[in-house]
């Protein structure tokens, strides 16, 4: 993924005595994505601690946490919750290796100070004091050279990793989310406010004519 830059002398010319140039709009979509999709896996991790306490409140708990220590709460729960075995403990496992080892670079992504460089489609970051690596948190250094494909490979990472957590929810609880508080509260005051409007609308009086739909197949899973 990340190139270290070929040269200091060249990095410090680049940056102090040439203009620098704004990164690319594909480059800025690419970082975004990598902010989106790691959030997916964020809000499915307090997900995942509801599950193992058995409570919506579980995102009270969790709330202000950053994506490594709600890995960490959910090993730290998961040995309470009976219906977890050992196969599932190895799972949440991995899921919080995987974690660990893609947040160096969403954090480096996310938080570098980004210029345009020379070459085509490559970009210059310069690493933020607020990003907690170094040259030895998964291979990321103050200064990397990367591309809009880079950052997007970790996007699909992290999308791949949403997936498994998700898999492994739905396997594993085989029970409804657990709604947010706030989206409970907001679709309450919806159902009050346009409940009987939908109700009586024609559409819904035809849907409910309609014979009940069939079985659904499942849909493919990664292996949990």
């Amino acid at each position: 993924m990340g190139r270290l830059a070929a040269s200091t002398t060249r990095g410090v010319y680049d940056r102090v005595v040439a203009k620098p140039k704004k990164p690319t709009r594909a480059m800025l979509a690419a970082i975004g994505r990598v902010a989106a999709e790691s959030a997916v896996v964020e809000n499915d991790l307090r997900e995942l601690f509801c599950y193992l306490i058995d409570s919506s409140y579980g995102r009270v708990i969790t709330a202000g946490e950053d994506i490594s220590n709600l890995t960490k709460m959910c090993l730290r729960v998961a040995k309470y919750n009976p219906r977890l075995t050992d196969r599932h403990i190895e799972q949440l496992i991995a899921i919080t290796k995987n974690v660990e080892a893609l947040r160096p670079y969403r954090n480096f992504l996310v938080h570098a100070r980004w210029e345009k460089w020379p070459e085509a489609g490559q970009h210059f970051g310069t690493r933020s004091s607020r990003v907690s690596t170094s040259m030895q948190s998964g291979g990321i250094y103050d200064e990397l050279i990367w591309t809009p494909a880079d950052a997007d490979m970790v996007a699909d990472k992290f999308v791949e990793l949403a997936r498994y957590i998700e898999a492994f929810m739905d396997r594993t609880f085989n029970a409804p989310r657990h709604a947010h508080l706030y989206e409970r509260h907001v679709l309450k005051k919806f159902d009050e406010m346009f409940g009987d409007i939908f109700a009586n609308a024609p559409w819904a009086r035809a849907n409910e004519a309609q014979p009940a739909p069939g079985n659904v197949p499942d849909a493919e899973l990664p292996e949990a």
